[in-house]
């Protein structure tokens, strides 16, 4: 997402990564106003160019250590299925509430909660792996329908 004022600047970017999808924002606010805010931002009417992909096309890259200990990516293209299959499996909906507590640069974070579950229209609250009482109590509060975790953090929930 962009300003249309950044276009140029935008355009320059794209002649070295490639075409990947992008939304212009329009604000309604006069050019020299100096009142940008986030509200104002989300109020403005996007202008939506779509650009073609194909199935083979990267969409989305997760940093991993692989067990070697260096960083490298993990390139996923549109044909990967995972997040849809995570949807199915874990029967997500617009009624959906999931407490995410694993991080979201991991594949278990971002791809088998948190896009699933927006894809779907339902909420999502996040957490880096909280202790047993933040994680009832987050559970009650947004009266959470999905819970995933770390298999060691299901050990620590039943023996409490």
């Amino acid at each position: 997402m962009y300003h249309v004022d950044h276009a140029p600047i935008v355009s320059y970017l794209m002649t070295m990564v490639g075409p990947i999808p992008l939304v212009a924002v329009r604000d309604r606010a006069p050019v020299d106003s100096t009142d940008r805010t986030f509200d104002r931002l989300l109020a403005s009417e996007p202008s939506f160019v779509p650009v073609p992909v194909g199935p083979h096309d990267p969409a989305l890259i997760l940093y991993t250590l692989s067990g070697t200990g260096k960083p490298k990516g993990a390139v996923h293209s549109h044909a990967y299925r995972g997040i849809h299959i995570s949807g199915q499996i874990f029967d997500l909906s617009h009624e959906s509430r999931v407490l995410v507590g694993k991080p979201t640069s991991h594949a278990g974070g971002l791809e088998t909660q948190v896009v699933p579950t927006l894809l779907a229209g339902g909420e999502v609250t996040l957490t880096m792996k909280p202790i047993v009482a933040d994680a009832v109590a987050l559970i009650r509060k947004y009266q959470v329908t999905e819970y995933a975790m770390v298999a060691v953090t299901y050990w620590i929930l039943s023996s409490t």
